[in-house]
C-alpha cells in the first residue's frame, strides 16, 4: 500500500476553492515606482487615498501640485505614498546587500585561492637571519605571500561589513512592510491595493532568506582560520605607511624605525 503524501492547500478567497501551496512573491516580482510624486498624485487621481477633509491639499492637488509630501498640507495620498517609497527603498537596499554578499563572498574565495601554499612558514620566517644571507627569491616569494594574505583580508573584512549592515537593513525592510500592511485600509483602489499586497509579500519572501543558512561548516572553520591568521595585516600596513608618510615629511628623527616582516605585531601562525 503506497502512502501518498499530502501537500499543503489554502483557501482561496476569490474561489473559495482549496488550492496547493505554491511558491510566490520573487523578487523579480517586486513592483517598483519610478517617480514617486507622479505616483502620489495618482493616488490622490484615482481616489485610492483621499482626504477630502482636507481642503487646502484638495485645493493644492486640483491646481496641479504633484506632491504635498512634508507638506503642512500633506494629505492622505502624500502620507499614503511615504509608506510606499519607504518599502521600496528599504526592500532595494537588502536586495542590494545580497548581491554584495555574493559578491564578495565571491571575491573571498579567489583571493584564498591565490594563497601560497605554505604560507605560514613564509611568513613565520619573514625577517629572520642576516640581510647578507637572505635569499632574493625566497624574499620574493615571502613579499607575495604577505600581498595575497592581505588581499584576502581585505576581501574577508567587506564580507564582514555587509554582513553587519544586513543586520539593520533586515530590521528596516521588516518594519516598513508591517507599516504598509498596517495602511493598507487607505487604499481604495483595488489595482493598488493589489500591488501593496504583492510587494509586502515579496518583501516578506526576502525577509526569509536574511541568515546564510547553508554556509558549509568546514568553510565556515576555515574562514575563521585565516581571519584569525590574517588579524593584524591590515593594521600592519597602516603603520607602515603612516612610518613612510613621517619619512617623506623630512621627520626621520622621529620615526618609528621598524624591523624587516612583523616588527611588534604577533605572526599569523600564532593563532
Amino acid at each position: 500500500m503506497t502512502n501518498k503524501t499530502t501537500n499543503p492547500t489554502f483557501k482561496a478567497s476569490s474561489s473559495q476553492t482549496e488550492l496547493p501551496v505554491y511558491k510566490h512573491s520573487d523578487a523579480a516580482e517586486f513592483i517598483r515606482v519610478e517617480d514617486f510624486d507622479l505616483f502620489e498624485m495618482t493616488l490622490w487621481h484615482q481616489g485610492a487615498a483621499r482626504d477630502q477633509s482636507n481642503a487646502k491639499a484638495e485645493e493644492l492637488r486640483r491646481s496641479g501640485v504633484m506632491s504635498l509630501r512634508n507638506s503642512p498640507h500633506a494629505d492622505a495620498a502624500a502620507k499614503c505614498r511615504t509608506y510606499f517609497e519607504t518599502l521600496q527603498q528599504a526592500f532595494d537596499c537588502l536586495l542590494s546587500l545580497k548581491e554584495q554578499e555574493r559578491l564578495a563572498r565571491q571575491n573571498r574565495g579567489q583571493a584564498k585561492g591565490r594563497l601560497i601554499p605554505g604560507w605560514q612558514d613564509f611568513v613565520a620566517n619573514a625577517g629572520k637571519g642576516s640581510s647578507k644571507k637572505v635569499d632574493p627569491a625566497h624574499s620574493d616569494t615571502t613579499r607575495s605571500s604577505l600581498e595575497r594574505l592581505h588581499s584576502y583580508k581585505v576581501a574577508s573584512t567587506g564580507c564582514d561589513v555587509i554582513a553587519m549592515m544586513q543586520r539593520p537593513a533586515w530590521q528596516r525592510l521588516n518594519l516598513a512592510q508591517k507599516e504598509l500592511s498596517r495602511r493598507l485600509y487607505l487604499i481604495h483602489n483595488t489595482t493598488l491595493k493589489e500591488m501593496a499586497m504583492n510587494n509586502i509579500l515579496c518583501a516578506r519572501q526576502l525577509l526569509l532568506s536574511k541568515e546564510s543558512a547553508n554556509t558549509d561548516v568546514t568553510e565556515q572553520r576555515e574562514s575563521s582560520t585565516l581571519s584569525c591568521a590574517t588579524q593584524f595585516l591590515i593594521s600592519d600596513q597602516w603603520d607602515a605607511d603612516e612610518s613612510g608618510e613621517k619619512l617623506r615629511g623630512g621627520d626621520s628623527a622621529h620615526a618609528e624605525e621598524r624591523t624587516v616582516g612583523w616588527g611588534n605585531m604577533p605572526s599569523p601562525v600564532d593563532y
